[in-house]
């Protein structure tokens, strides 16, 4: 998997701890905002560039009003079909896969870009490399999922995990753990 977002706290004894992680950045533009550039979206179009020449983006939103699309346009230099989510919600469900673009053309990509909309599972079925892929959604929506992926690998440090379900849970396990809180809490 090539494309993903891993969220890690400096603690003040210089240790990183393992927060979670999401199937894709969302801080896109504020990263580039921070640091004057985007080198990890640079080096993920300039990897998909080397290896797919006909990629298809499907999108709920505009993909012209994301960041990345910026990015894509700059540096990708193949065919780039933008497809929405909404025109084609049965063929990444039940599709042979093939997409409509946003022209309302019948197409078959190199790769799937899947920015934020529905789950490709026909795609996956008949072959087309999918970035941002189904399983590695549904694992990164399972906070917990994540958290135990994690838990034995050497050299990740956890904070202290509660599995809540609702706010006021939250309010009763923070007013029974003053000590683990009083820094701050993550939920």
């Amino acid at each position: 998997y090539i494309f993903a977002a891993i969220d890690l706290l400096l603690s003040e004894d210089n240790e990183i701890y393992f927060i979670e992680a999401n199937s894709a950045p969302g801080a896109l533009a504020e990263f580039n905002r921070v640091y004057g550039h985007c080198r990890p979206v640079e080096m993920f179009v300039d990897y998909i560039d080397r290896r797919y020449s006909n990629v298809a983006v499907l999108s709920r939103l505009r993909w012209e009003t994301k960041f990345i699309s910026k990015v894509f346009s700059r540096r990708f230099n193949g065919n780039l079909e933008i497809c929405r989510y909404q025109d084609n919600v049965k063929n990444i469900r039940f599709g042979d896969g093939y997409l409509i673009n946003r022209h309302g053309r019948q197409i078959m990509p190199d790769a799937l870009y899947r920015a934020g909309a529905g789950l490709p599972y026909a795609l996956e079925k008949n072959s087309i490399p999918v970035i941002n892929p189904s399983w590695v959604v549904k694992t990164t929506l399972n906070k917990k999922r994540t958290f135990m992926a994690v838990k034995n690998v050497k050299g990740i440090n956890l904070p202290k995990q509660f599995d809540v379900s609702s706010a006021e849970e939250s309010k009763k396990i923070i007013k029974k753990n003053p000590e683990i809180f009083k820094q701050g809490a993550v939920l």
